[in-house]
């Protein structure tokens, strides 16, 4: 890697194959993780054909960096890892595939760059303010009883001491007002539990998105695993957008779940056996 825009050295992990110029879909972790949380996603999107990219953001997993801002800042890094990429030459069309904060950061980083072919947005919020307001009525509901002046002033206090001490304005955390600025075509994902980002937060951004899009909602909360059909979808909505040739993709036996590596499926006397090593090595990546 080179040194990125924020002075910080980054973790990464880059799986590519031995074409060249292939497509590529980075992959955007959420608050308090870090790009190991891309393994879910990681044999479904090798399984199409293409090159995965996952990172650590600045502050998070094996990046240097004080603080998380939530994607503010995080746009940057996204954008330092997209300009690697291109420098390499090695990838043509490129993705973004982000969770929570990772898909609130794709959203504030893709008004600004039309070259990306799509974006897959799970739980995205509306505005990092009304998401904390949204916090403490939850918190009422629960029997926590905090007046309203209370948690105004409370706001003004954070968001002085975040200016101070990170130069960021928190009010500015708000990725619904890059929605209408946004052509790429976007796959939106929801859960119908999540009761930290309501549902509703994917339902208004996915209204005012101005590219081709389309909303799943899912069974499970924020941090549930997405359910096959989901995945199934996705695969769909990249080989479109990403232009993958069907004999691009890997063959997966009828019946073979990608979502459990080291991977069986049913054999010809209806026991399980093992992947094709082709297959079965992806695994160990």
């Amino acid at each position: 890697w080179r040194q990125p825009p924020r002075g910080k050295k980054r973790g990464g992990s880059k799986r590519q194959g031995g074409q060249q110029r292939t497509p590529c879909v980075i992959y955007m972790h959420g608050n308090s993780s870090a790009r190991v949380e891309v393994i879910p996603q990681l044999s479904y999107l090798l399984s199409l054909g293409v090159t995965v990219l996952s990172f650590d953001f600045a502050g998070s997993g094996r990046s240097e960096g004080e603080y998380v801002s939530l994607g503010y800042y995080e746009r940057e890094d996204l954008m330092a890892v997209v300009a690697h990429l291109r420098r390499t030459e090695s990838v043509s069309t490129i993705a973004l595939w982000g969770r929570s904060m990772g898909a609130a950061t794709a959203l504030m980083h893709g008004d600004r760059d039309p070259s990306i072919a799509c974006m897959v947005l799970d739980s995205p919020f509306v505005d990092l303010t009304q998401l904390a307001e949204e916090m403490v009525e939850k918190g009422r509901k629960q029997g926590i009883n905090v007046p309203n002046f209370v948690v105004s002033v409370a706001i003004r206090m954070i968001r002085g001491s975040v200016k101070k001490r990170a130069g960021f304005d928190i009010k500015h955390i708000a990725p619904i007002r890059h929605a209408d600025k946004c052509f790429i075509p976007a796959l939106f994902v929801a859960g119908e539990h999540d009761d930290f980002i309501d549902k509703r937060h994917s339902e208004a951004i996915h209204a005012r998105y101005a590219g081709d899009k389309n909303l799943i909602i899912v069974e499970g909360d924020h941090n549930s695993p997405r359910p096959k059909f989901m995945f199934d979808s996705a695969s769909v909505f990249l080989q479109a957008c990403l232009q993958i040739p069907r004999n691009g993709s890997l063959c997966v036996p009828l019946g073979m779940n990608l979502l459990a590596p080291p991977w069986f499926y049913p054999g010809s006397d209806g026991k399980f056996v093992p992947a094709p090593p082709a297959l079965a090595g992806m695994s160990r990546m």
